[in-house]
């Protein structure tokens, strides 16, 4: 050791010596073999006395696993061995699994596992970390109007949708047919349902309330003019008002269940009943008499309902029953106003109810 210079020359139990020396070290008096150390300033090296030879003792500590460190954990006082960080924060802090290392305002610590589900939430500068729920005010902005879904059709990050877009989304509404229906969207009333005075029903359709409604009219002409969709009406008011006719004619009322394909024409399909109460078969619900070029007839469907007979009144001609079996397993859809001569004009207008 050239230019070597002894700094402490240390005795265990007495007082330490300072020796200069050139170039090597003394060998220590017999005896003392065990109890002498020093340390070389000019490498920064510390020896000790082996009983033969001095031998260096750090300045080339032996080595580690890398990433380990030097500490004590073995819970009292010890020389430091080479140990893990994971090994060394389990001492110190703690080995729960969910842990979270922090700084805290005097020391590092250790935030215990929140409640499943929960987040973690920052304090801000000088607080402490901490779990938490997501508070509405925390969350980003929403457009106006907006709902928070997923419109895509398979799993995806949520989207901010519209309102049309939401309801795009929902169930439409099935109404009761006889065993209860669910609840949904409404359908969209179509053109005229209002001025109709149309409102929706148990089995989810759009229909007139029970007071009378304007349902159709149309001019008379030709020998019959049909007047069709009276299907949903339980009750039918028409009003032939002013056909006339360029040489007199009977006008008289026929009716329909298969939407107007075919009417009921054959004497027996309706049944007239008089005063003594004896009936009398009819092919028609009744008209006016074939002298008159002007004429106004009026009849009144009653009981318009499946499954059953339908009573019918005609002014001046007396009051009557639908009698065919057709008519009375079907609803009445539709009623033609015919006459043995051309029609040359006047209005029918319909009503239900």
């Amino acid at each position: 050791m050239t230019d070597s210079t002894l700094n402490q020359f240390l005795s265990r139990g007495t007082n330490a010596q300072r020796l200069a020396f050139t170039p090597s070290p003394p060998t220590p008096a017999s005896g003392n073999s065990p109890t002498y150390i020093f340390y070389e300033t000019d490498t920064g090296n510390t020896y000790a006395w082996t009983g033969a030879a001095w031998a260096q003792v750090n300045g080339g500590l032996g080595s580690i696993a890398d990433g380990d460190v030097l500490a004590n954990i073995s819970g009292s006082s010890a020389a430091p061995i080479a140990n893990t960080v994971s090994a060394v924060l389990d001492h110190v802090l703690g080995s729960t699994q969910g842990d979270i290392l922090y700084r805290g305002a005097s020391a590092w610590a250790a935030l215990a596992p929140g409640t499943s589900g929960n987040v973690l939430k920052t304090g801000g500068s000088s607080a402490n970390p901490s779990w938490g729920t997501v508070a509405l005010s925390g969350m980003a902005n929403l457009a106006a109007n907006s709902i928070i879904g997923n419109n895509t059709g398979s799993s995806a990050t949520p989207l901010a949708l519209t309102g049309t877009q939401t309801t795009a989304m929902l169930d439409a509404v099935v109404g009761d047919s006889g065993s209860g229906g669910t609840k949904g969207l409404v359908p969209a009333p179509a053109s005229g349902d209002a001025a109709a005075g149309k409102f929706l029903k148990a089995d989810g359709t759009w229909t007139t309330a029970g007071g009378w409604k304007f349902v159709t009219s149309a001019t008379a002409s030709g020998t019959a003019t049909a007047l069709t969709g009276l299907g949903s009406y339980t009750e039918i008011l028409v009003i032939a008002d002013a056909i006339t006719t360029g040489s007199g004619g009977f006008r008289f009322f026929q009716a329909s269940t298969d939407g107007g394909t075919t009417y009921y024409t054959t004497s027996g399909d309706y049944v007239q009943l008089n005063g003594s109460g004896t009936p009398s078969n009819q092919g028609d619900m009744g008209g006016h008499s074939s002298s008159l070029t002007t004429a106004t007839i009026i009849t009144h469907l009653i009981g318009n309902v499946a499954g059953h007979k339908k009573m019918y009144e005609t002014v001046n001609q007396g009051r009557g029953l639908c009698a065919n079996s057709g008519m009375v397993t079907n609803a009445i859809n539709a009623i033609q106003l015919g006459c043995t001569v051309s029609m040359t004009g006047g209005t029918i207008t319909v009503y239900g109810k």
